[in-house]
């Protein structure tokens, strides 16, 4: 009998427990959940990533900013601005207060700077104005074309071929005569 009354006391405190335990886990939620929202944020310089590369005489910037989590936001990558040689762009990054999924996620994004004169550059990322890091490259001027030659192009007719030993070739068909002929000798005499 006292052991009956023990199991269901202790469905009673276990049920009571797990009561408490809900309410109090779900109530945090509830009362955070009124205060979620975007705020903004700015990235470490260990987040961020910038890399300067140049085709057919236009650069460009690809940047990549990974974050820890999926609450990230990027509203506004910004657009160049160019003070002398000094380039400049203010992104609007956002974080999300609530609940979000712990995996890193990476955005990326290319900045198209056009054709640029030679010289050295300093392009500066910024988030909310603030700066948060920065490459410096180099724009070459490519070299010029070589001059016409003064009566015009001139291309060769006939190449020179070099002259190529023909041993080799006169062995390798001589081996081969003497094969067919052996092989030819012994199936016409299995035959007779």
């Amino acid at each position: 009998m006292t052991k009956r009354i023990t199991s269901k006391m202790t469905k009673k405190l276990f049920l009571t427990g797990m009561l408490a335990l809900i309410i109090l886990i779900s109530f945090p939620l509830g009362v955070s959940a009124q205060f979620d929202g975007w705020i903004r944020y700015v990235p470490g310089d260990n987040q961020v990533e910038l890399n300067y590369w140049k085709v057919n005489g236009a650069s460009y910037i690809n940047i990549s900013i990974w974050f820890a989590s999926s609450g990230y936001n990027v509203s506004d990558w910004g657009m160049p601005i160019f003070v002398g040689n000094n380039i400049s762009a203010d992104a609007k990054i956002w974080r999300w207060t609530g609940i979000g999924f712990p995996l890193v996620t990476t955005m990326y994004y290319t900045y198209i700077l056009g054709t640029l004169s030679a010289g050295e550059y300093l392009f500066t990322f910024e988030v909310w104005g603030y700066p948060v890091k920065n490459v410096t490259f180099t724009v070459f001027v490519p070299a010029p074309p070589p001059p016409k030659p003064v009566g015009g192009y001139s291309f060769p007719t006939e190449g020179y071929t070099p002259a190529q030993s023909l041993t080799p070739y006169l062995a390798l068909i001589a081996i081969l005569t003497i094969s067919f002929a052996a092989i030819k000798r012994k199936t016409t005499r299995k035959t007779k």
